[in-house]
């Protein structure tokens, strides 16, 4: 499939629209489980904690699934791109390389540190109790 520059150029930019937008909703779902697991400790026992958790993690990796799609894309078009240019005497910067990078960053060290905040509100909450 054959873009013109222009074309090839909209559909990059759609395309990281797209991606931010998806992980703009991840880190929106991760801040409401750091927050229900935090106000919400004084009654979240193991099975609630662990139901968090599990649900957390479910919709972290279809957010990764999602952010994996939309990041081939952004590849795809982005190539498109950049051989427009090569043909043209210009080079491209490479960017989508680093922002794809620190997305990805983000959601594992985020996911991590996530189920590592409800899990502490857990226990640290079964010790008041004892």
């Amino acid at each position: 499939m054959e873009f013109i520059l222009l074309e090839a150029i909209q559909l990059v930019q759609a395309t990281i629209d797209r991606l931010e937008s998806v992980f703009e909703f991840w880190l929106t779902a991760t801040f409401a489980a750091i927050a229900a697991s935090h106000f919400g400790a004084e009654r979240l026992t193991r099975g609630f904690a662990g139901l968090l958790l599990g649900l957390y993690l479910i919709f972290t990796v279809s957010v990764g699934l999602r952010l994996f799609v939309w990041h081939s894309a952004l590849e795809r078009y982005s190539r498109s791109v950049t051989l427009h240019l090569e043909a043209s005497g210009s080079e491209g910067s490479g960017l989508t390389t680093y922002i794809s990078a620190s997305i990805w960053m983000t959601v594992i060290l985020g996911t991590l540190a996530t189920a590592f905040f409800i899990w502490h509100s857990y226990s640290s909450n079964l010790e008041k109790r004892r």
